[in-house]
This record gives structure tokens, sequence and C-alpha cells, in this order.
């Protein structure tokens, strides 16, 4: 499965069977975006919403 997702306002798309984990982004109100890590040290930041990505992958419904 494909994620695809932007990063720095930049489409790409990301091998979706390589994702280890998705959480929020660190920082709190105002920033937007979650890391995608690939393995427990390397991550990606993605400008999606923990919450967008999650709709994405078939976890949540769209309102």
């Amino acid at each position: 499965m494909w994620l695809r997702v932007t990063m720095d306002n930049k489409p790409m798309m990301i091998n979706g069977d390589l994702v280890l984990k998705i959480v929020e982004r660190p920082g709190g109100e105002g920033h937007r975006g979650c890391h995608v890590y690939l393995s427990l040290t390397e991550y990606l930041v993605v400008d999606q919403s923990l919450r967008e990505m999650m709709i994405s992958l078939g976890f949540e419904d769209r309102q």
C-alpha cells in the first residue's frame, strides 16, 4: 500500500509496508504534521496530521 503525503508542500509517496509507526509531531499547538517512522531511529516529517494519516490508512472515517 502506498501513502500519498506531502513534505514541505511537495507531494510524495511512501511505501506503507515500510512504515513502523506514525506519531504526532512534538511541539504542541500550532504545529501540524506527524513523524512517519521507517525504523526505530529513521523518520520522515510529513505535513499531514495524525488524524489525516489515520483516515488515509482506513482506520477512521471522514466526517
